[in-house]
């Protein structure tokens, strides 16, 4: 009988140390199979912004329009074409050729930006919208093109000149007052108070004014009648 359960352990212990085996290598082969997924390269995904560089648009003048691309996938994206249509004619003059509306990369590495720039002229002042700009390129090791879009630039406000100027006059005002009038609120607000002040002194003054008057007026009658006594 002793015997007889020593080979059981025995047995039991190896089955045991088999088993364990077994799960070590199923659950290495697996993290090595998961690791070999994490670094197998990804397809290359490029992304496109859209934005207005300048601070302040205004109508007649020049605006510019910058379309920044960046690889985030983790090849190369090949034959990198963007396209923009997104300004239409009846609002915006394109002066700096159709061509400019275009730009071609040859390729875009994997962590890499590039960009490119074109100037309209508003025609006239309001709120507008930049259509999305297109892209495509080969992101991949076949020949299958990608296609993707930029964002859309929503309400570019476009002011007129005397806006402009007003924003300047604002601006200048602002370094002026030592930062107290920032805003047309601003201006409205202590403009009031000021008014209010120059007011009361404007009155004040005047009746002074009338009170010298009064005075002098009453010594004109009082030597006017010592002169008549006489």
């Amino acid at each position: 009988m002793p015997g007889r359960r020593s080979n059981t352990r025995a047995s039991y212990a190896r089955t045991f140390t088999a088993v364990a085996t077994l799960a070590l290598a199923i659950a290495g082969g697996a993290r090595a199979q998961m690791d070999d997924d994490a670094d197998a390269p990804k397809n290359a995904h490029v992304l496109a912004h859209k934005s207005v560089v300048d601070a302040l648009c205004v109508e007649g003048q020049n605006m510019t329009i910058k379309i920044a691309l960046h690889n985030a996938g983790g090849t190369e994206a090949r034959k990198v074409k963007v396209v923009d249509k997104g300004f239409d004619s009846e609002n915006f003059e394109l002066i700096t050729g159709s061509e400019s509306l275009t730009a071609n990369f040859e390729t875009l590495a994997p962590g890499a930006s590039e960009s490119y720039s074109f100037v309209v002229v508003p025609k006239t002042s309001g709120s507008f919208y930049g259509g999305a700009a297109s892209v495509q390129y080969l992101g991949s090791s076949g020949r299958e093109v990608t296609h993707g879009k930029s964002n859309v630039v929503d309400a570019i406000p476009v002011y007129t000149t005397t806006q402009k100027n007003i924003f300047t006059a604002l601006k200048v005002g602002k370094y002026v007052t030592l930062g107290a009038c920032k805003t047309m609120e601003d201006w409205l607000k202590y403009g009031t108070i000021i008014g209010t002040v120059v007011g009361v002194l404007a009155l004040n003054w005047l009746a002074l004014k009338v009170k010298k008057g009064v005075a002098a007026m009453r010594r004109r009658y009082a030597v006017a009648a010592l002169s008549k006594q006489d």
